[in-house]
């Protein structure tokens, strides 16, 4: 079966990309690939309300097959569409070229083209294509490409042999396999260090086109949900756990603020594996969730401090604030954008944690308790961040705040979660 939705919004955001890497200017980049990403949004929207869940075709000489788009996976897809257009829109014109606006929709057009089906090949092949067109657009750091490199292509290749391995029958093997590429990919303790080198250099816009989207957890749910080699599962869900403890303990001890900001991801991150390894359907629904909330509120939390970064340079606890009237609209959002990641009542984010200690906490009652723990220190790190950045500081001449499309994305990006918040079931079906 193919989905036809993600396949179309694809070649959108593909054409897109292609249209914008011929800009001029990183403003003008940035202004087509909002426009392009909205187009790709408003075909999801319209998808969503009008398509079926099945298409049947019939071609000439006989052949049939199935476009079809399970009405979850459709609602998934339309998270991604609002992600991709608060990306481009967020991204700050100081650190991103024409360049980097391409590459992000080349990323997140393969992002979109990865629900279009649950045959192994072909995600393996879409999964080593986001990686290399990632790799490509990191060539002019060198090193960071570099590391980058040295933790993906193991990734790809394990992707790949799982894929095989499926195919061949051998599922424990290929559970194995697609469970080391998810690690790899998913940054998950001790595979983290090239993505706190793509947190300090790399564009923060193409960072987050690459990693928000989670594919692995995708790849998690189509190819090893329901695997009847449940202990290999569980081991990993207990891994989630605890990566996601010490990540959040790390991330509380920094001294640089981008480099907290990683370990924070990486330990909500950690949080989504840990739910996808629950044997209860609740826990199950409270990742699936929190899939699509740490991709909408992470992006917009990570891009609300590279808009900060782009006015001040490099952000340090001890050295980055300002006076709390000059950026009043940016606190703002950097402050609920961070809370809903850790779970903000009344936002998707308190759903999403609510049912992942619900599912856990009989079944795993001490990693629930972690849970539990995590949330807690991660909040911490999210009210640090903002008072170090926010308050009791001094005049800094120069600095503008958020206004106009910007605002508007930050709006838009928590209208969204807010409503997920109150609407979950859009999500979980």
């Amino acid at each position: 079966m193919i989905g036809i939705t993600p396949l179309l919004s694809g070649l959108i955001l593909l054409a897109g990309g292609l249209y914008v890497g011929r800009q001029g200017s990183a403003r003008a980049a940035r202004l087509w690939g909002i426009r392009w990403a909205g187009a790709a949004l408003v075909f999801q929207v319209l998808s969503f309300l009008f398509l079926p869940n099945k298409i049947p075709l019939v071609l000439p000489g006989g052949i049939e097959f199935v476009l079809a788009m399970p009405r979850q996976i459709r609602s998934v897809l339309g998270v991604h569409g609002v992600l991709a257009m608060a990306i481009v829109a967020l991204s700050p014109l100081r650190s991103h070229s024409v360049r980097s606006f391409s590459r992000m929709l080349y990323i997140l057009a393969i992002g979109s083209a990865f629900l279009v089906t649950n045959d192994a090949l072909v995600l393996a092949f879409l999964w080593a294509l986001s990686a290399l067109v990632m790799w490509r657009a990191l060539s002019p750091l060198e090193s960071s490409a570099h590391l980058f490199l040295i933790y993906q292509l193991p990734s790809i290749c394990f992707f790949s042999a799982g894929a095989w391995l499926s195919l061949e029958g051998r599922h424990e093997w290929s559970v194995v396999c697609i469970l080391c590429a998810v690690l790899l990919r998913e940054a998950i303790l001790p595979f983290h260090s090239w993505f706190l080198r793509l947190v300090e250099e790399a564009p923060l816009g193409l960072l987050c086109a690459f990693a928000a989207p989670q594919l692995g957890v995708y790849a998690s749910l189509e190819l090893i949900h329901g695997s009847q080699h449940g202990h290999l599962i569980t081991l990993i869900g207990d891994m989630g756990a605890v990566s996601a403890l010490i990540a959040a303990l790390l991330a509380l001890a920094q001294t640089s603020i981008l480099r907290s900001t990683a370990y924070l991801l990486i330990s909500q991150t950690s949080l989504i594996s840990f739910g996808l390894a629950n044997g209860t359907e609740l826990g199950r629904g409270g990742a699936v969730l929190a899939w699509a909330t740490l991709s909408l509120a992470s992006s917009g939390f990570v891009l609300a401090i590279a808009s900060v970064r782009a006015r001040r340079g490099e952000l340090y606890f001890s050295s980055s604030s300002a006076h709390p009237e000059q950026l009043p609209r940016l606190g703002t959002f950097l402050l609920l954008l961070g809370l809903t990641t850790v779970g903000l009542p009344l936002s998707a984010g308190f759903v999403a944690e609510d049912l992942l200690v619900q599912g856990s906490v009989n079944e795993h009652p001490y990693l629930g308790y972690i849970l539990i723990a995590v949330t807690a220190i991660n909040g911490l790190t999210v009210l640090r961040t903002y008072f170090a950045l926010f308050a009791a500081g001094p005049r800094r001449p120069g600095e503008e705040d958020v206004h106009g499309m910007e605002a508007l994305a930050y709006t838009v990006l928590l209208g969204a979660l807010f409503l997920l918040g109150l609407l979950p079931g859009v999500v979980l079906g």
